[in-house]
């Protein structure tokens, strides 16, 4: 049973790029001050703002993480929040999906699936679950593939492992259900992406200036 978030996915190479870039950013925008540059050495700091934002907002926040209650989903524009009553399926497909029971599937950017073969094998078996549901069969009733979706080491058999041990902290009275059967909500980043537009035509106009 899990009794606190934890984060499933994170990027080291979105950190480690991130220092890289401020760290020459930073000696660039005091080398242009140094020489007189004023103007340019703002836009260089504008600039390198704008990049570390962009590096934040695409390789380091986006994760998976998974509370007592849900599944939630770090995107670069946006946050999903899945209870787990509400999730279907996870699966490997070019990224990780996670389904909820209204059939919408969300994108786990922070999971990209490594391998072709493992790719290609994903991919059959969601071609698979479609021919069933044309032929009127709901797939989540075949046992096998049931099982399937929870074998093995991959970030979607996490998921739907976490998934039944939290459903059975429900039954066995150890968590809320009503939280674990509310509302899927999905959260627009607006905001951040706003900040970012702000400081590129910042930076956009302080080089026009020099």
């Amino acid at each position: 049973m899990i009794t606190s978030p934890m984060t499933l996915t994170r990027s080291v190479s979105g950190w480690i790029l991130g220092i890289v870039v401020l760290a020459f950013g930073a000696f660039a925008a005091i080398d242009a001050f140094a020489r007189g540059f004023f103007y340019t050495g703002v836009a260089t700091s504008f600039g390198t703002m704008a990049l570390v934002m962009l590096i934040a907002w695409t390789l380091i926040l986006p994760r998976l993480v998974v509370e007592p209650e849900a599944v939630v989903v770090h995107n670069a524009t946006c946050v999903v929040r899945i209870p787990w009553a509400k999730l279907r399926e996870a699966q490997d497909v070019y990224f990780v999906e996670l389904t909820d029971t209204d059939g919408v599937v969300t994108r786990v950017w922070s999971a990209p699936v490594q391998g072709m073969g493992q790719r290609r094998k994903a991919l059959r078996a969601k071609a698979s679950d479609a021919d069933l549901l044309r032929h009127g069969v709901d797939p989540k009733q075949i046992k096998d593939r049931e099982a399937r979706l929870r074998d093995g080491k991959g970030i979607s058999a996490q998921v739907m492992r976490y998934k039944d041990a939290q459903l059975k902290a429900v039954d066995a009275g150890d968590l809320d259900a009503d939280a674990v059967n509310a509302e899927v909500t999905k959260t627009w980043l607006s905001l951040q992406w706003i900040m970012l537009g702000v400081v590129a035509l910042a930076t956009i106009v302080m080089l026009i200036i020099a």
